[in-house]
Parts: C-alpha cells; sequence; structure tokens
C-alpha cells in the first residue's frame, strides 16, 4: 500500500511510559479515527498539544503507511498570538499562557519571558549579543550586566553601579547595618585597629575618623 498523508486534529492526548501519543479524528464532529498514533520529531523536544475547547483544537499532519499512523507534525492556531511579531530568522517556543523563550536575529538576543502573577507585571531574562548585555527585569526591578559593570536597582528609585575603578550608589537614603564598617585602603604592615566603638566610620566637622585613607568625601 502507497504511504498517504492525512490531516486530522487532535481530539486526545494519552502519555505511555512518558512518550506522547495522541488521539486523532474530526473535533467538530467530537469524532475519533484511530487512537495510540506516536510523534515522530525532534529527538529531545517534547510538546504535548491541548485538548480540543468549543470545537477547536490542535492539527496534526499524519502519515498513513500500512496499518500504521505516525504523527509527523502538528500545530495548534490558537497559540499563534503568542509568538508575537516576529521576523524573519527568529524562532520562539511558546505555550497558551505567558511564558515563552524568544529568539531574535536582528539584535542576535535570547529572550525569556512571563508574567508576575502577584503584580500582573512582565519578567524578562535576556542575552542581548548585539549589545554585550545580560538583563533581568521583574516590574520595575532590574538588574543588568555589561562586559565590565553590573547595575542593580529599580526604575524611579535607588540604584547601584559596580564598575571595574568604582561602586556608584544613588537614591534618597542608604543604610548598612553591620558590626564593623571599615572605609579605606589597607597599609601595608599596618594591623587592623581594634573593633571598638570609634572604629566606625565617622565623619564630622575634622573629616573621617580612624579611616586609613585620607581620600574620603561625604556630600552631595
Amino acid at each position: 500500500m502507497a504511504d498517504i498523508f492525512i490531516h486530522t486534529d487532535v481530539v486526545g492526548v494519552d502519555i505511555v511510559d512518558s512518550e506522547v501519543r495522541l488521539r486523532v479524528g474530526d473535533a467538530t464532529k467530537e469524532q475519533g479515527w484511530s487512537k495510540d498514533a506516536a510523534i515522530y520529531g525532534l529527538a529531545g523536544f517534547v510538546s504535548v498539544p491541548l485538548p480540543p475547547e468549543n470545537g477547536e483544537a490542535a492539527q496534526a499532519l499524519c502519515l498513513d503507511s500500512g496499518n500504521s499512523r505516525r504523527v509527523i507534525a502538528t500545530r495548534d492556531n490558537r497559540l499563534a498570538s503568542k509568538a508575537g511579531a516576529l521576523k524573519p530568522g527568529d524562532a520562539a517556543i511558546f505555550c497558551d499562557n505567558e511564558a515563552r523563550l524568544l529568539l531574535k536575529r536582528d539584535t542576535d538576543t535570547i529572550s525569556l519571558y512571563s508574567k508576575n502573577a502577584n503584580t500582573d507585571q512582565s519578567m524578562l531574562a535576556a542575552v542581548n549579543g548585539q549589545d554585550g548585555v545580560i538583563s533581568l527585569v521583574n516590574g520595575e526591578a532590574f538588574l543588568e550586566i555589561g562586559a565590565d559593570y553590573v547595575s542593580m536597582g529599580v526604575k524611579d528609585g535607588c540604584t547601584i553601579k559596580i564598575g571595574k575603578d568604582s561602586v556608584d550608589v544613588f537614591g534618597n537614603a542608604f543604610q548598612a547595618a553591620v558590626n564593623l564598617c571599615l572605609l579605606g585602603w589597607q597599609v601595608p604592615g599596618l594591623q587592623m585597629a581594634p573593633n571598638v566603638p570609634t572604629n566606625a566610620v565617622a565623619v564630622g566637622v575634622a573629616g573621617p575618623v580612624n579611616v586609613v585613607s585620607t581620600k574620603v568625601f561625604v556630600g552631595l
């Protein structure tokens, strides 16, 4: 018997020994034609189609060879909008909720996206090869990693930027609740002073107290 291709709806899904097996037929008539159809696809990648709902269903392209029916491709138009505005060369992995993985050719970027169910705000992890930046965003909080700096903070709030030569802190207030705070450079051969109350970072009209370095500036 010659091999033939048929186009069907996915009317049910079974997991047999961790393998996805499909029941295929006509979703609008709620009829099944065959069950236990194995999916042939990319090794190491598994996708479980959604069940039919309100007469709509995922579709399967099947290859019939003798008495065997094999699914060689599936699609689900109910999910198409989740991919967003893809351009030539882009790729995406997505499902029917907010979670998705996007590969953008024009910026050489890999992005993981979802939505924070507690705040209804976007969550994004992006590796941008064009700009050379890794970004994490959760609502208004962000972390950005460049080739030679790290920046983190809250939008329109406080931020910290760490570079090779400096650490910059911006915001309305800065607090450090620690047992010992040392400010300055370590001088070779000079032992650290005992941890007494005056060994804190203290600045008065005469300048810094108990600070080895004289390069200490406090002000706006």
